[in-house]
């Protein structure tokens, strides 16, 4: 069965049809949500987590954000090519604190190396 609405509510070209369910199978497929007790479960989990999460990644921004600061004010004189601008250091701080660390740049002044041996994330450090 088809049904029309207007174009605006379906982004369909006037003139057009729009087919909102072909079966009412359909309709009692998107029922059986409101059944799923998992669903419900997973939904107030999330719920539940979300004072959590907002605050985990407020707290892991202004972190990525010190730790760019910081080694941008010990680096950027020695090494200008390396640690350039802010935006170099926050990817830096960004592939160090997640654990990637490629390793292409690292701190070379002795505050930088105390600085990165000190900080959050000292784990790379064992071959320098």
């Amino acid at each position: 069965m088809k049904r029309q609405l207007p174009y605006q509510a379906t982004g369909v070209a006037p003139g057009k049809t729009a087919i909102l369910a072909s079966s009412p199978a359909e309709l009692r497929l998107l029922k059986l949500t409101r059944y799923s007790q998992a669903l419900r479960r997973f939904t107030g989990a999330v719920l539940r987590a979300k004072k959590k999460q907002v605050l985990f990644t407020l707290a892991s921004v202004i972190l990525l954000y010190l730790v760019a600061g910081g080694i941008y004010y010990f680096e950027h004189p020695a090494q200008l090519r390396a640690f350039g601008s802010i935006f170099d250091c926050f990817w830096w701080a960004v592939a160090t604190l997640t654990t990637v660390s490629y390793g292409d740049f690292y701190p070379i002044t002795v505050a930088g190396r105390l600085f990165y041996v000190c900080g959050p994330d000292s784990r790379h450090d064992s071959n320098r």
